[in-house]
């Protein structure tokens, strides 16, 4: 018996190790593909097309295809708590309403320039929500996204929503009316990736 027992014991060892080994591997693959996804990858894009939303770069480097004599720099990208880098406590807000992520870019039309903020929330829901906190003050239509308002001031400021995304403009100008009208511009050239990306025509621009 016990010359039996010393030969069986081999063979199951021999048996049992490659398996372990196997095993082992194939949870570290697992677990390096679900690391390995990005906020870009969780993002949808056309209802039902199964596509990727584009990243915040492209849609900021796009800009200037939808906005002549644009020229668009400075784009960064604060993914989660990076938010904080940005901004201070005002970051509490945006991760109560869902945040993923913010691109953020400044686009020069010459005598006149803007600052984006493109929040990503984790649905179209959210973004509608952290829209509706921030347009609590009365202000005049922005003729982008779903909704929109901006309000007309020494610097202009423009926000919208759209899909998953909810958008902030700033514009400077030495006048007001000059910055009002580059605000409409640039939201248009926002809405119009947006739009595009959620299957859905778009017309901005700041309204009276």
């Amino acid at each position: 018996m016990s010359s039996l027992s010393a030969e069986k014991v081999p063979k199951y060892q021999v048996v049992r190790r490659p398996n372990a080994l196997l095993w082992s591997c194939a949870c570290a693959i697992l677990l390096c593909c679900s690391g390995c996804r990005t906020w870009v990858d969780d993002a949808e894009g056309p209802a039902g097309s199964g596509a990727a939303s584009p990243s915040v770069q492209t849609i900021c480097s796009s800009i200037p295809a939808s906005l002549p004599g644009g020229t668009v720099s400075g784009i960064e990208e604060y993914p989660g708590d990076r938010l904080y880098d940005y901004m201070n406590g005002a970051a509490v807000t945006y991760f109560e309403y869902g945040f993923k992520t913010l691109g953020a870019c400044e686009v020069d039309g010459g005598a006149v320039k803007a600052k984006v903020e493109l929040y990503q929330m984790d649905s179209a829901e959210n973004a509608q929500r952290v829209y509706a906190a921030f347009a609590g003050s009365p202000g005049k239509v922005l003729k982008a996204g779903l909704a929109g308002q901006y309000w007309h001031g020494f610097e202009p400021e423009g926000i919208f929503h759209r899909g998953r995304h909810f958008v902030r403009v700033l514009t400077y100008a030495t006048e007001a009316d000059q910055a009002v009208a580059f605000l409409g511009k640039v939201a248009a050239a926002l809405d119009e990736r947006l739009g595009a990306q959620n299957g859905k025509s778009s017309s901005a621009g700041a309204g009276g």
